[in-house]
């Protein structure tokens, strides 16, 4: 040890650790520039290194007296807010069940999107959460090993479960495809007639596309008040109509939402197409963010009349399946004016359309099928159906 005048020094090998004495009560404060000691050192060559008081120091027992209160009043706070918390959850009152229709508004006078999505909600995540929790967590090896096995359709007997509101047997009771815009086809009216699934068929539509949606809102009503509990949409053709509501709201260019190649025989048609949906592009982009608006200046009642079921029946808590590019383009409208509404449909079918995949991947729907048909007539919806079907078997307790 040597003297350093109010300072005492140890000198272990080369560091020098400096230290405030006892009796300098009046830099007990904060380490300043006159009372650094405590937090300063040297370190041989290295210069000076930061160090935190030692345990003994005043300091250190200083600052421990000053943050005990503090701590105990923190304490004490958080003591008195946890009370609160617990006694305003106390006074919540208890939350209904959901009703699983709800009561049908008044269309006679047409409404936009968003007035009849009003009160869309989430499927039931009861049924959900029971169907996972029994495909996930099997009772033996061999339920385990087959539950491993069931790809996609562990995920469709979980959306069927969710969106089913008949407890009558395990699937769907009453099914109704729907095509808009034109006749069915034959093959599709055989094999509707082969599953006992009723058409309707909507081939007049009014004009306007607010008139349009208030009609494709009523058609869903008076089919859920006659018992449907799944819907098939199918709007056959309507491909430059399609493309230009997915490219304004996936904000696409026009020549990569028409098909190319095979699919486009005739280049001087496509180039033409291409044109139509650029000019289009351009008028309707500033009704990105309005959907209704959109729609009046895409001006196709089919679009419009589709976009209407598709949002009325997710208000009404009833499924519907995706049939088709242009039914795609529909249901992505009625998304945009209320996205939850997406959780209530499915696509049947990914075709090979461009248009049609852009659309499912903004949706985020992965199809029923995997045949690549891109008809549109509905026929797709129909052969989903079976499939829908033993998911809800596998559904059921």
């Amino acid at each position: 040890m040597s003297g350093m005048g109010p300072y005492t020094s140890v000198l272990p090998s080369s560091r020098v650790t400096c230290a405030t004495p006892a009796s300098s009560s009046a830099r007990h404060s904060s380490p300043s520039q006159d009372s650094a000691s405590d937090w300063l050192g040297w370190d041989g060559e290295d210069g000076p290194v930061t160090t935190v008081p030692s345990v003994l120091s005043s300091r250190h027992v200083q600052l421990m007296r000053v943050l005990a209160p503090l701590r105990a009043r923190m304490r004490h706070h958080a003591r008195q807010s946890h009370d609160s918390l617990a006694e305003a959850r106390s006074c919540l009152p208890t939350l209904a069940a959901p009703r699983t229709r709800p009561r049908v508004l008044d269309v006679s006078e047409p409404q936009g999107l968003h007035e009849l999505g009003e009160g869309i909600d989430w499927p039931d995540a009861d049924p959900v959460a029971a169907v996972r929790d029994r495909l996930t967590r099997p009772l033996d090896k061999e339920a385990a090993r087959r539950a491993a096995q069931l790809g996609h359709l562990a995920d469709l007997a979980e959306w069927v479960a969710g969106v089913r509101t008949t407890t009558d047997g395990p699937g769907f009771a009453r099914i109704r495809l729907v095509v808009v815009g034109t006749t069915a086809t034959d093959a599709v009216t055989d094999l509707a007639a082969d599953a006992g699934i009723g058409i309707r068929v909507e081939a007049a539509l009014p004009e306007g596309s607010a008139a349009a949606v208030a009609a494709g809102a009523a058609w869903a009503d008076e089919e859920i008040d006659s018992g449907t509990d799944l819907f098939v949409v199918a709007v056959p053709g309507r491909s430059v109509e399609s493309a230009i509501a997915i490219s304004v709201l996936t904000n696409t260019e026009p020549s990569k939402v028409l098909a190319r190649g095979i699919a486009a025989t005739d280049p001087e048609a496509w180039m033409a197409d291409v044109v139509a949906v650029r000019d289009a592009r351009l008028r309707c982009l500033p009704s990105r963010e309005d959907p209704d608006a959109l729609l009046a200046g895409i001006g196709s009642s089919a679009l419009a009349a589709a976009a209407g079921l598709y949002i009325r029946a997710a208000a009404r808590r009833t499924p519907a399946l995706i049939d088709g590019p242009a039914a795609a383009a529909a249901a992505l409208v009625a998304y945009e004016s209320h996205p939850r509404a997406v959780r209530w449909w499915r696509a049947a079918d990914l075709g090979p359309d461009p248009s049609h995949d852009i659309t499912l991947t903004r949706l985020g729907q992965t199809p029923v099928l995997g045949i690549g048909s891109g008809l549109g007539d509905g026929l797709a919806g129909l052969l989903a159906v079976p499939v829908l079907h033993a998911a809800a078997r596998l559904a059921a307790p």
